[in-house]
């Protein structure tokens, strides 16, 4: 699986390119992995196309990485082979590219959707 997915990330590298380039007032979620990138050239990329975004995200569960992981385990159990949670959560790629990060664990659906924008925009209840 390792194989495999170090074949992929250039053309993740090249996707987080073409959909910044071809949506810029959208709200575009990655996932855990387009962003990390173990290439040095690759994360520069990525980092240059995110560069020109004024917000970028990052949801995760805990400020305790050991935490996160931990959670997303029990919501979602990794496949056997690679512990894909911890990688994404421990891996400096979208601690590095983030300006905003938002921790959920404990929340609600709704807190969590809302969580971002009230930040950002310092919306109150």
């Amino acid at each position: 699986m390792w194989a495999a997915y170090q074949y992929w990330k250039p053309f993740e590298a090249y996707a987080v390119e073409r959909i910044l380039a071809d949506h810029q007032e959208a709200v575009i979620d990655l996932g855990g992995g387009h962003s990390v990138q173990e290439d040095p050239a690759l994360f520069a990329r990525v980092r240059a196309a995110l560069a020109r975004v004024r917000n970028v995200v990052l949801r995760q569960p805990s400020p305790d990485l050991e935490e996160s992981v931990r959670i997303l385990t029990v919501r979602r159990p990794p496949p056997e082979g690679f512990d894909w949670h911890r990688h994404f959560v421990t891996h400096p790629s979208n601690h590095s590219l983030a300006k905003l990060i938002v921790y959920n664990a404990g929340q609600r659906a709704e807190q969590t959707c809302d969580a971002p924008y009230q930040r950002l925009f310092q919306v109150t209840s």
